[in-house]
């Protein structure tokens, strides 16, 4: 899939074999699969141990279990500020934040 996914109030899964390059933007978005673009969860963003995302992810939560594979920025911002319409480098109360490249595998440390 290609494009854009906007859920005012809904939950995006990817599963195991789904492949999307889009923006995607929801109140949690929950990756099992391969994800390319940027990601705005309002609650929480979740890459699980299969999952793949590249890209910049804004989101109030993240979780990254072991065996995922991220590449881009993660901006973890307060309440209001993962609210659409707001840019992630402006608001007021973010952190630093940092290009990381996360590739865990199971069994390494």
């Amino acid at each position: 899939m290609q494009g854009s996914i906007r859920l005012t109030d809904g939950n995006v899964t990817i599963g195991p074999k789904g492949r999307v390059t889009a923006e995607i933007e929801a109140r949690e978005i929950i990756i099992r699969g391969k994800v390319s673009g940027k990601l705005r969860g309002r609650e929480r963003v979740q890459i699980l141990r299969t999952g793949e995302a590249s890209g910049d992810i804004v989101t109030r939560c993240i979780a990254i279990e072991e065996g995922a594979v991220f590449r881009g920025t993660i901006d973890v911002v307060r309440g209001e500020e993962a609210r659409p319409g707001r840019s992630a480098g402006k608001a007021s109360g973010t952190e630093h934040v940092r290009p990381i490249s996360v590739h865990a595998k199971e069994g390494q440390p």
